[in-house]
């Protein structure tokens, strides 16, 4: 029994890291196509920069949506974008690896509090950010299934073009008087001709 719950938290917690790193990924792939996409839309073939070269020279851009966690924080939107960043280059839970790239980013190269830090902060605040992405993301979810479902709404409720009403055609000149149409009315002379040549 305890092996079997030691098997299923292990399975737990692999679960989860693959939640936290497909979190952190979705979001950098967000940044770097509103960053990027429309200068890269028309270079197909071509041989692009990787993710980690687009993120190295665009971190500094990203937007993060903290929502309700914005009051009071310690940390600067910059500085909170370069742990995501990181967090997408060395992984999550790499907090040791995180704080020596904080400590080699010239961005950073004054601001002693962001490199004061220790592996345990970084590490806490990582943990909060990846809640905060893990919300963003499934806001922007719901957004765009919100937006999917009123365009089909829209379609939907877009009338259809009129059929032609076969009553309100104009009659062919040439059955003008007649009640039948003009194929019947030919038949007939064709078969009163056919009466005159028998007798």
């Amino acid at each position: 029994r305890k092996i079997l719950d030691k098997i299923q938290r292990g399975e737990s917690k692999i679960k989860r890291l693959r939640g936290i790193r497909d979190a952190i990924q979705e979001k950098i792939e967000r940044h770097l196509e509103d960053t990027f996409g429309s200068q890269f839309v028309d270079m197909n073939g071509s041989k692009l920069p990787s993710a980690n070269q687009l993120l190295e020279h665009s971190w500094s851009k990203m937007k993060i949506n903290y929502g309700g966690s914005a009051k009071g924080r310690a940390y600067q939107e910059e500085e909170d974008a370069f742990l995501i960043a990181m967090m997408y280059r060395h992984g999550y839970g790499a907090a040791e690896r995180i704080q020596m790239s904080i400590r080699r980013a010239w961005q950073f190269r004054f601001d002693w509090y962001f490199k004061s830090r220790s592996a345990e902060e970084i590490q806490k605040r990582c943990d909060l950010l990846v809640k905060i992405i893990e919300r963003e993301n499934e806001d922007v979810r719901k957004t765009l299934e919100q937006e999917k479902l009123q365009k089909e709404e829209q379609s939907q409720e877009t009338p259809a073009a009129p059929a032609n009403d076969v009553s309100d055609e104009s009659p062919d000149p040439a059955n003008k008087g007649s009640g039948e149409p003009m194929d019947v009315v030919e038949n007939a002379v064709v078969e009163t001709k056919l009466v005159g040549d028998e007798e």
